[in-house]
């Protein structure tokens, strides 16, 4: 990729600005002022805990989605509504305006800066596996799944199927899996050897599935073309 995944001085922006256009019925053309005259915001988020996912009485939570109730509580504006869509599908839905913000936990990279603006990044994450519990392929990074032939899952439009088809893991071994939890799934049931996905996401996995004959292999940072892909997201 030739950069690291996020750089200082990104745009310090929770929302992606629609351009100029005229007021309709009387409404504000100001971003900000026109989420304070509706009293709310909608909140696309993929079901991805920690980062952002509803509970089962459907109450929106998680790191992203709790940083973005406080910041637009101290704005004047009281309630996140949530808008549950596939991560792949997070940035053209706000760029269709099916809701207004992204909270997610979405990782900042040059690709997606070029489509929406981000906050500064709140958290920063390194890359892991989820295996068989004694990892019987031995996956502890992304050439060892080319050595080794294992099919790997990744989230559709997460970082990781990126990281992996750049550092020429064949397309033919890469799953792609809409959501989080159907890529445990896809584990369990043999049809993928590992799910990569964030160091954060993968201990939560295993948190909340106690007994799961599973493991996390130890955290690393991708390097692609010499360059550490550090993640780091808003």
């Amino acid at each position: 990729m030739g950069s690291p995944s996020w750089q200082p001085g990104l745009p310090d922006r929770l929302f992606h600005e629609p351009p100029p256009r005229a007021a309709v019925r009387g409404g504000s053309t100001d971003p900000l002022q026109r989420l304070k005259d509706q009293g709310y915001v909608r909140v696309g988020f993929a079901q991805e805990a920690p980062f952002g996912f509803a509970e089962a009485d459907e109450t929106l939570t998680g790191e992203a989605p709790e940083v973005a109730r406080a910041v637009f509580e101290a704005l004047g504006i009281p309630e996140l509504q949530g808008v549950l869509t596939e991560f792949g599908s997070l940035i053209p839905g706000l760029q269709a305006r099916r809701f207004d913000v992204i909270a997610a936990g979405m990782f900042i990279n040059p690709e997606r800066c070029a489509e929406i603006a981000f906050s500064d990044p709140d958290y920063q994450a390194k890359t892991a596996f989820l295996v068989p519990a004694g990892n019987p392929l031995g996956i502890l990074i992304f050439e060892g799944v080319i050595s080794t032939g294992a099919r790997l899952g990744v989230l559709a439009g997460a970082v990781e199927g990126g990281y992996a088809e750049s550092l020429g893991v064949p397309t033919a071994q890469i799953v792609t899996f809409t959501d989080q939890p159907s890529s445990f799934d896809g584990l369990a049931a043999n049809r993928v050897d590992a799910v990569s996905l964030t160091s954060i996401s993968l201990r939560n996995i295993l948190s909340t599935r106690e007994g799961a004959p599973f493991e996390m292999t130890e955290p690393f940072v991708p390097v692609i073309d010499g360059v550490e892909q550090t993640g780091a997201g808003g």
